[in-house]
């Protein structure tokens, strides 16, 4: 338990992988946009910064990619 405590950004990049492979079976662009989210909190993660900032982090990059990107959806 204390290498998953010490390697957060893993469980992050195992995130964004699994939300890829699912993209290419929806082929929606929506799963992918969450994974760029993913993605970000890997590397707040990398950074050292605590669990909450990751996942504050994840949720803002993936709200700002689904509202940039694909704005009718929101």
């Amino acid at each position: 338990m204390d290498w998953l405590g010490d390697n957060q950004w893993a469980g992050w990049l195992a995130l964004a992988i699994g939300l890829g492979v699912a993209e290419m079976f929806s082929l929606d662009l929506i799963l992918i946009m969450v994974a760029v989210g993913a993605i970000a909190g890997m590397l707040t993660g990398v950074l050292g910064a605590p669990f909450l900032l990751q996942v504050l982090v994840a949720a803002g990059a993936s709200i700002a990619m689904l509202a940039l990107v694909r704005p009718n959806m929101i």
